[in-house]
């Protein structure tokens, strides 16, 4: 019994001090679950700890969690830099097609 308590008390702890942050809609970036091979690497380390057997199933969830958090983290970086793109590429491509038509209309005449 008291194996399971102890499982449970680290379980709470992991989570309070990494699973927790890691949720948040700013995901730390020195967050260690962003990493995936520390996130596993801490997962594992944490399901080879004696007594969490019985807890076994909840950090799989927490797991599960941050996996698709880590996956959301990295399409919002890439959503911001292709929205970003648009600043830099809607006005170029507007100046090249001017560009184009006078060009046109000076090597008419």
């Amino acid at each position: 019994m008291r194996l399971a308590e102890d499982g449970r008390a680290q379980l709470r702890a992991f989570y309070e001090h990494d699973v927790r942050p890691f949720l948040v809609p700013r995901v730390p970036r020195q967050s260690p679950l962003l990493n995936p091979l520390q996130a596993e690497g801490r997962f594992d380390k944490l399901r080879n700890l004696p007594g969490m057997g019985e807890v076994r199933d909840q950090l799989g969830k927490l797991a599960t969690l941050c996996e698709e958090r880590r996956v959301l983290a990295e399409q919002e970086r890439i959503h911001f830099w292709l929205h970003s793109w648009l600043i830099l590429h809607v006005p170029l491509s507007v100046a090249l097609l001017v560009l184009g038509v006078a060009h046109v209309v000076t090597a008419l005449y």
